[in-house]
């Protein structure tokens, strides 16, 4: 996992680029592009920006994308599954029926001995919600009819 921000490399400690006592939004957006797609090149799997520029994230997102680096490795979708599997397992001991996680980019109902584990995707590539309707819990897509 990478953090994607300035703030460690500036002299002011602050996350954007300034330029008579002004932030630069703009610009720092595009320095932090350049550092998410070195990072995802240089072999990170995860990019977490934590910088606070305004439309950053979905600019890094959208390039990052069309530079073909945002699918998750096989081998981190696997750990994360089974990291999900054991956690709910936990949960279903006690009694539980369902746990419900949202954003791991997996999207699909998991079996997990007398419980059911609901991963949802992302709200970009894989919009989807899971619906209780008494009897069951079902996953669903934002374009579905459900």
């Amino acid at each position: 996992m990478c953090d994607v921000a300035l703030d460690p490399y500036t002299s002011h400690g602050h996350d954007g680029l300034i330029k008579s006592n002004t932030i630069l939004n703009d610009e720092t957006i595009e320095v932090l592009i350049n550092q998410s797609l070195l990072q995802a090149e240089m072999g990170c799997d995860v990019l977490a920006p934590s910088d606070m520029m305004d439309g950053g994230i979905g600019k890094i997102r959208k390039v990052s994308r069309t530079a073909e680096h945002y699918e998750i490795p096989e081998n981190l979708r696997g750990k994360i599954k089974n990291e999900l599997i054991n956690h709910a397992s936990s949960h279903f001991k006690k009694g539980f029926d369902y746990m419900v996680c949202g954003h791991y980019h997996l999207n699909e109902i998991i079996d997990v001995g007398k419980g059911k584990l609901v991963v949802l995707g992302d709200w970009e590539d894989q919009p989807s919600y899971a619906m209780f309707n008494g009897k069951e819990l079902t996953l669903h897509q934002w374009n579905d009819n459900a």
